[in-house]
Formats: C-alpha cells, sequence, structure tokens
C-alpha cells in the first residue's frame, strides 16, 4: 500500500502485491543489462572524483561500474568508502 500525493489520504494497492514490484523491477533491470552481486562480502567501494567507481569484495573480485547501489544501511556504506 502506498500513500499518492496530493490525494488528502488516498491509499493504492500494487496489483500483485509488494513483491510483484520488487519482480518487476529486478526483470527491467536485468534486460538492461544489470548484474547483481549477492550474498557477498565488500572489502572497499573506491572513489574517483567524489563518485563511487569501484567495489571490492573480500574475495578479491572487482567491479568497475558508472553506477553503483548499495543496499547496506548509510553508516556501513559510509563506512566501506575508502576501507582497504
Amino acid at each position: 500500500m502506498c500513500r499518492i500525493p496530493g490525494s488528502d489520504g488516498t491509499f493504492t494497492i500494487v496489483k500483485g502485491g509488494m513483491g510483484a514490484i520488487i519482480h518487476n523491477l529486478n526483470a527491467l533491470a536485468l534486460e538492461k543489462g544489470v548484474d547483481f552481486e549477492c550474498d557477498s562480502q565488500v572489502l572497499k567501494i573506491e572513489v574517483q572524483n567524489n563518485i563511487a567507481s569501484k567495489v571490492i569484495l573480500k574475495n578479491g573480485t572487482e567491479y568497475t561500474a558508472k553506477v553503483i547501489v548499495s543496499n547496506a544501511d548509510p553508516f556501513t556504506t559510509r563506512d566501506i568508502i575508502g576501507r582497504g
């Protein structure tokens, strides 16, 4: 359920439930060529010119990307940036 902006408290229910949102976002991301790395420990997020540019996992795998998304809380993400 979500509140519709400017609707004086009207709510809407997503067809298929909230899981449908995740399913469809995942399908679209995969269609657009997004790579997901799940259940992996991040050692470091490298920043160049104030932009996150590379993720280094604890197993040594490195990913360079134009966009990096973290599912960690903001404090954990902040602590990982520059760590190494």
